[in-house]
């Protein structure tokens, strides 16, 4: 009697063990597309409709009024190095527009009407950071182990920290359809959730994101359209490119 209860609890105990970070990751990389088809991203267009809070009282407590922005997201990969640009186009006043850009060696900023802020001190930082998608920058990770389970909207995820650059972030992947679900840095309260996958060119790719803080909702992310390895010109990610050509 001892004996069957003996290999029943090794038996339980087999089918009850936590899987590795590797384990989890491997499964989520196959479920989103595998980890070969995001190597042959090379370039990416996304056009996202983002409703944020438009200001912060005192730094604490948001303003109950929201904006609504329509932002263009270029992204090419250039020898080994992601390069993304933003274009961002403020649906109730149109000439408001504004941009962030790296191309590899440079970071900077300008608003409509406004000069150029340069922030290359930032590059090499932002370089580590910057992806044609998630997978694409966990491949990248320095680090990463598992620790532990936690439900997020009635699903059990199983959360792996993930170390880039000497930064940590906790992500969330459901234990059932292994999609990314949510993240964050462990040093902040910013979570940002993932949802509404949908397949674009053999990929499955979150459609929504939401954001939002210890005083409640950010902003959400609606994408609209993706184009998988268009063809973008270096030009898109000059300085003298003009916004109104960007987004034509």
């Amino acid at each position: 009697m001892r004996a069957i209860i003996l290999i029943l609890f090794v038996i339980l105990s087999t089918q009850v063990k936590s899987q590795t970070a590797e384990e989890i990751l491997e499964k989520y990389f196959i479920s989103v597309g595998t980890k070969e088809r995001w190597a042959q991203i090379n370039s990416r267009i996304d056009k996202i409709e983002t409703v944020r809070v438009s200001d912060m009282l005192n730094h604490q407590q948001p303003l109950q009024t929201n904006k609504t922005e329509i932002v263009y997201k270029f992204s090419k990969r250039k020898d080994s190095v992601v390069w993304d640009r933003f274009v961002s186009i403020l649906i109730e006043s149109p000439y408001d527009t504004s941009t962030t850009c790296f191309n590899g060696t440079s970071y900077w900023i300008q608003k409509s009407h406004s000069a150029m802020n340069d922030f290359d001190y930032y590059a090499n930082r932002y370089a580590k950071f910057a992806n044609v998608g998630h997978p694409d920058l966990l491949l990248r990770a320095d680090d990463y182990k598992f620790i532990g389970k936690k439900s997020v909207d009635g699903k059990i995820c199983n959360i792996i920290r993930i170390t880039i650059d000497g930064f940590e972030s906790d992500y969330y992947f459901d234990s059932k359809t292994n999609f990314l679900v949510m993240y964050h840095q462990t040093e902040k309260d910013l979570q940002t959730k993932l949802s509404d996958y949908r397949p674009v060119d053999k990929v499955m790719i979150p459609f929504k994101e939401d954001l939002a803080n210890n005083h409640g909702f950010v902003c959400s992310n609606r994408t609209l359209e993706i184009k998988i390895n268009p063809v973008i010109e270096d030009e898109y990610f000059g300085k003298e490119m003009a916004l109104g050509l960007l987004i034509r």
